[in-house]
């Protein structure tokens, strides 16, 4: 099993190495076909776009892997076309010089996996790809380009950094601002039927407006954008820019269409057309992503709201809790040191020394329990720095700390191979799987055939982990009210009932969620969490 899993992550990555490059060597064959038809003009080079994407999607040590198969499969589609091998090499290599560039910028000034969620973002990948980048391959590909017969260098150079600026203005958003909450999203019957009519209605009105010489249908187009921004958000407007990206440049290179029609020499149509989209595409793709960010902002704000809500209701049942739990020890003490006070003055010692002993006993419990209540302070928030861990180490730490405990020894416990690399602060991370371990052994321990198992459940777009036992189960009533402080459905057990709700605080802190899963009494039971941070590949 675990060879399995060692040889997992590296055919992932040949899959999708492989799948890059089929889609980058298709797109490029379109490509140039289409401008070699069209007097060696591009309007639109989409290639780049999908590879830097990739690029912004994937963590930095898969660069070289994507960009070196792109960059065989640029060579070998000019190539294939009947260029010669130079040209094809230059062309390739001005391909990697706009995109590599690109996603070095990006990911130096705002991180990596990037997505276009906010303007600030959004406007620094239009500067970065969109503008500059694209200078570095246009300076390789037009002196290339140059070398050969009737290419004017600046002819090149204008055309080859206009249709790669095209390209990350309409291809590249596609698959930055995908979301698999965008893919839920269309399957409600009512958001699919108004995605159905918009796709229709922006489809009809660019292929009518575009086999026109000019029609007022054509600025019909704008408000369609604006349709998809406000209500599908960037994902949604990067799908209609760019059917009516497609839509125009098929007619116009049919030689239909009010730029067609407009402009008689091909590098004029090329800008003419570049001009129009990107007039088009960028208003609304900036309105989307500032819609977007405005309510994620509101959801935001109405989600701190309710967790202040929620957190006085527990304030004030944490300050119950606490004046009854604090109450008992204090009872205690002040009922032995009467006792005392008797013993003394009766001269029996042994029964005053028992009786001090009891008060001793009471005072410990208070002072565990008040660390428990720090501890459970502390946990409200993350006390470290986030950073990438392994899920496993940390498993395998928390059962190593706990090697030690009476209840260990013939329990069988099952790590799952395939646990995530997450975003967390290790320690806390680790006093989680701590806890969940030491209750799963405590509670499995008199079980014939006592069985523990760390898993993962790859349920986007987070995967849950859970710790599972075998052991004596807990009611569904009960699936809440041991998160409460100080709760123990069991009190012939040690501790004092602060566990779970120290773990649950910790994995609230990183931004998600636990809860309890069991059929009942004497079915096991599972406690699962979800983390909201990016997972990394293995």
């Amino acid at each position: 099993m675990s060879v399995l899993s060692s040889a997992t992550p590296r055919v992932a990555l040949v899959l999708r190495a492989s799948l890059l490059a089929s889609a980058y060597f298709a797109l490029a064959v379109l490509s140039i076909v289409l401008a070699t038809r069209h007097g060696s003009v591009a309007f639109i080079w989409p290639p780049g776009a999908v590879l830097l994407a990739v690029l912004l999607r994937s963590r930095p040590d898969r660069w070289l892997v994507y960009a070196a198969v792109c960059f065989v499969a640029d060579v070998l589609a000019n190539v294939m076309l009947g260029h010669p091998l130079g040209l094809g090499l230059g062309v390739a290599l001005a391909s990697m010089a706009e995109v590599l560039p690109g996603a070095w910028l990006i990911r130096r000034f705002f991180g990596i996996p990037f997505r276009l969620a906010t303007l600030r973002e959004t406007l620094g990948f239009l500067l970065w790809a969109g503008l500059i980048a694209p200078v570095f391959g246009a300076l390789i590909g037009a002196t290339a380009l140059s070398l050969g017969p009737a290419v004017p260098f600046q002819n090149a150079f204008q055309t080859w950094w206009a249709s790669t600026a095209l390209a990350m203005v309409v291809v590249a958003p596609v698959i930055l601002t995908w979301t698999s909450e965008f893919g839920a999203r269309l399957s409600h019957p009512k958001s699919a039927l108004e995605a159905l009519a918009l796709f229709l209605a922006a489809g009809w009105v660019t292929s009518y407006a575009f086999t026109q010489p000019l029609t007022p249908v054509l600025f019909l187009l704008l408000p369609l954008l604006l349709w998809a921004a406000l209500r599908f958000g960037p994902p949604g407007h990067s799908l209609t820019a760019l059917l009516v990206t497609t839509l125009a440049l098929i007619r116009t290179y049919e030689g239909v269409g009010p730029i067609a029609a407009t402009a008689t020499s091909a590098v004029a149509q090329s800008h003419l057309l570049q001009l129009f989209l990107a007039a088009v595409s960028l208003p609304s793709l900036l309105i989307a992503v500032i819609i977007e960010e405005l309510r994620r902002r509101a959801a935001e704000r109405e989600r701190l709201i309710d967790t202040l809500e929620s957190q006085k209701a527990e304030l004030e049942r944490f300050a119950y809790t606490i004046s009854h739990e604090l109450k008992t020890p204090l009872f205690s003490i002040s009922g032995f040191a009467g006792m005392v006070r008797r013993d003394l003055s009766q001269g029996d010692l042994e029964r005053a020394h028992a009786d001090l002993g009891v008060i001793e006993q009471a005072i410990q419990t208070m002072k565990q329990s008040l660390d428990h209540l720090l501890d459970l302070t502390r946990a409200g928030k993350v006390m470290g720095a986030k950073r990438p861990v392994a899920l496993r180490t940390l498993v395998s730490e928390a059962l190593k700390s706990l090697s030690g405990m009476p209840e260990t020894p013939g329990v069988q416990v099952e790590i799952h191979d395939a646990l995530p690399m997450v975003s967390a602060d290790a320690q806390r991370l680790r006093e989680v799987f701590t806890i969940l371990l030491d209750n799963a052994f405590k509670f499995t321990r008199n079980r014939p055939d006592p069985r523990i198992m760390v898993g993962l459940r790859d349920d986007a777009p987070h995967p849950v982990i859970f710790v599972r036992d075998n052991g004596i189960g807990i009611d569904p009533a009960y699936h809440e009210r041991v998160f409460d402080l100080f709760e123990r459905l069991d009190h012939r057990e040690r501790g004092v009932g602060a566990g779970l709700p120290m773990a649950r605080r910790i994995i609230e802190a990183h931004g998600g969620h636990m809860w309890i899963e069991s059929e009942g009494e004497g079915q096991g039971t599972t406690v699962c969490f979800r983390l909201s941070g990016e997972t990394s590949e293995k």
